[in-house]
């Protein structure tokens, strides 16, 4: 018998009695195998099963288990188990695809040996039949579940329910027999994560946080040999979102390895695979928001009043003309054509606070790690005034300034018995990198991080507080209080890892959130009529008449996709702040408010791969087939106006040039759909630019051109915000 060691919490009576339950079974399984169904051994050995199912179901409830190569795991504990009798059920099982099992009531014994009938059946047969799933049901088992991975479930329950299930428990051991039964089959994977992540969409931001968790780090601890395949196919499917929660949960270190494997593929493929693995723990500058410009009164009277001066017969002409440009790009789209970057030049991206730059090589990064030891050594060993540690301090200068001019950041990671230096790990047997993360490790420290900013004398600084014994470093504070007292810039250090609690989501935004999600599954399922009243009940409350602040404080956390619900509800909330600091009155807020949580409902009539390729960052400057069908769906709704029709259709329309020639209330939403689009990832380290960085690069005119009010607006009301204790430039 073989089980593993008991998990904190878990009640072992529970787990005793599943184990009689399923030995139970596997005893009638066996039996069925000697004697035929109606024989008196056989229908004892049915019943002894069901007693003890039974057992267990008043107690706990419906008994559910799957069978995985280390054998049988129950649905409440990630411990597995086997022995003699339930290792020929377990293998059974396995071999004829129906790895899970879930026995609802009232199942009967006649329907347990159906079942156990079915296992004994040739597996060719059992596929003949379009498998054991339909083989129980043509025999008129209703009360059975099988499930399994890769194709349809039977009886009504969906095959997804196991990994939902095992994720938001986090149990890491139904999660690895999951995996496992889909046996590295990229195809299949990609699907169930990707359906996955659309299914919690609805979770609280918390919950999903920790079901990614469980799966991303379960996956980096599979011992099976498709482990890393699977872990490439993630990284190379990093542009969709759930790929980029994915892997954001592995460690810096299987991350590292997989970046030095896939570095050695010539192709240009395997670099950009490298480069995506390391943005994940990529350093991120904080760049500060722009100074409050100044707006005066008569400029925000006017701004509202050129919105007001739109009546109802000049927006419904103008969206009518706007339908007949567009409805071309319905039958013309083409998934394949060349994509180009709306969003900003390179250049510019960098200039905004963007990630950019080529990787640095295997010299470049040695080299920076055994001048960074030297300069440590010498002011160890000399103290900070001797002309050896200035010598060393000044080589170590000169080549991090030579890197930081490729790349945002210079930055180590000391993660267990690796050193990984600009998201690569240093051989095992590199002396150097081995003292150096003994030496910040000692100090508490997890990742140190420079940025362009630190000038010479606040690396200096930086390097006689490193060489300070840990006990005394410790004392004061540790390392972060020490370099934030000596009023260092462009430095970053970092404790080793705990989880940040979000806030708290308020109910407001997650019933907008959820709204927005049903009205994006209902016009995926062909759905042609929006519920007006609904969404505008989810709306209203975003508007605050009380306390703005907890509402704000979900809107500025930038770990969601442009394609998740919270973009919808973020859009609209930014938008009706906007019109408020405008002099708009309650009833053009709102309007506008509805009409900008519906700005890319037109989305849902894309297929998957259409949408990656019409997100705002890759749309580039063509006509948009999702801005189209958004008109053409929403052309009933809003009465006499059409807004919601015409926003849909106009606010991609800047991006061609067109600026001049919208309407102000599609200019407004446009804006603030490109900040909350360009400042959105689930990583920190590929969002393409910076709160801080993407404002400033506004107000100066650099990006595509907006409303200069409305630009000037936003930045006021962030700096409000921001003045009243909400952190709106953390990279969270």
């Amino acid at each position: 018998m073989t089980v593993e060691s008991r998990s904190a919490g878990e009640d072992p009576h529970r787990f005793e009695a599943a184990r009689q339950a399923v030995r139970a079974l596997a005893a009638a399984f066996r039996t069925l195998r000697l004697y035929p169904l109606g024989h008196e051994l056989a229908t004892a050995a049915l019943h002894a099963a069901g007693r003890a199912i039974d057992t267990y179901r008043v107690t706990y409830g419906v008994l559910a288990f799957t069978a995985t190569p280390q054998g049988v795991v129950f649905d409440f504990s990630p411990r597995s188990y086997v022995d003699d009798v339930v290792s020929d059920l377990n293998r059974a099982m396995r071999a004829r695809a129906a790895p899970g099992l879930r026995f609802l009531q009232p199942f009967s014994p006649g329907e347990i040996g159906e079942l156990l009938l079915a296992l004994h059946q040739p597996v060719h047969e059992v596929e003949r039949a379009g498998g054991i799933a339909q083989v129980l049901i043509s025999r008129g088992v209703q009360h059975l579940v099988i499930e399994h991975v890769g194709a349809g479930t039977a009886l009504g329950v969906d095959a997804l329910e196991p990994l939902l299930e095992a994720a938001k428990a986090g149990a890491g051991g139904r999660v690895a027999a999951y995996l496992e039964q889909t046996a590295g089959d990229h195809n299949v994977i990609r699907k169930a994560l990707r359906e996955f992540d659309r299914r919690i969409a609805t979770w609280p931001r918390a919950a999903q946080a920790s079901a990614w968790k469980a799966i991303g780090q379960t996956l980096a601890s599979l011992r099976v040999s498709w482990q890393a395949g699977v872990c490439a196919m993630v990284v190379q499917s990093m542009d969709e979102p759930w790929a980029a929660s994915l892997a954001s949960q592995w460690p810096p270190v299987l991350a590292a390895s997989l970046a030095a494997q896939v570095t050695t593929d010539a192709h240009e493929r395997g670099r950009r695979v490298a480069e995506a693995l390391r943005s994940f723990h990529q350093p991120i500058e904080r760049v500060p928001l722009p100074p409050p410009p100044q707006l005066t009164g008569e400029e925000m009277r006017q701004s509202g009043d050129d919105l007001k001066a739109w009546p109802s017969e000049r927006l419904r002409t103008q969206a009518m003309r706007r339908l007949a440009e567009l409805l071309p790009t319905i039958q013309g789209a083409r998934t394949d054509s060349r994509r180009t970057s709306a969003a900003a030049p390179a250049d510019q991206r960098a200039e905004a606070g963007g990630p950019s730059g080529p990787s640095a090589t295997r010299e470049d990064r040695l080299m920076l790690t055994r001048l960074l030891i030297a300069a440590l050594r010498q002011f160890r060993h000399y103290g900070p005034h001797h002309p050896m540690a200035a010598e060393s301090v000044a080589q170590l200068d000169a080549a991090m300034r030579e890197e930081l001019r490729r790349r945002p950041a210079v930055w180590w990671e000391a993660a267990g018995d690796w050193l990984i230096v600009q998201g690569a790990a240093l051989p095992d047997g590199d002396r150097y990198g081995q003292e150096l993360r003994r030496h910040l490790t000692a100090r508490g420290i997890a990742r140190l991080a420079i940025f362009p900013a630190v000038s010479s004398e606040g690396l200096r600084t930086l390097i006689r507080m490193l060489s300070r014994e840990p006990e005394e470093l410790i004392a004061t504070g540790g390392i972060a209080e020490a370099v934030r007292s000596a009023g260092v810039q462009g430095v970053e250090v970092n404790a080793p890892a705990t989880d940040t609690p979000l806030p708290p989501e308020t109910d407001e935004y997650r019933e907008a959130s959820a709204t927005a999600s049903e009205i994006f599954a209902a016009v995926e399922r062909g759905e042609t009529s929006i519920d007006a009243g609904h969404i505008q009940m989810a709306v209203e409350p975003l508007a605050v008449h009380g306390d703005p602040l907890p509402l704000w404080r979900q809107v500025v956390i930038r770990a969601h996709d442009e394609l998740d619900a919270a973009h919808a509800v973020n859009v609209a909330f930014l938008t009706i702040h906007i019109a408020q600091t405008l002099g708009l009155g309650p009833r053009e807020q709102m309007d506008l408010g509805v009409a900008a949580f519906l700005h890319d409902i037109g989305m849902a009539r894309l297929s998957w791969e259409e949408r990656l390729t019409e997100r705002t960052r890759t749309a580039g400057t063509r006509p948009l087939r999702h801005a189209a069908e958004g008109g053409l769906l929403l052309r009933d709704m809003a009465g006499e106006s059409r807004l919601p029709m015409l926003i849909a259709m106009e606010h991609h329309y800047v991006f061609a040039g067109h600026h001049r020639d919208l309407t102000p209330h599609s200019r407004l939403v446009a804006l603030v759909d490109y900040v909350d689009a360009m400042t959105c990832g689930r990583v920190a380290g590929v969002r393409p630019v910076t709160m801080g960085g993407l404002l400033t690069a506004l107000l100066a005119g650099k990006l595509p051109v907006f409303d200069p009010i409305h630009v000037r607006a936003l930045v006021a009301l962030t700096g409000r915000i921001a003045a009243a204790g909400v952190d709106v430039t953390a990279p969270a």
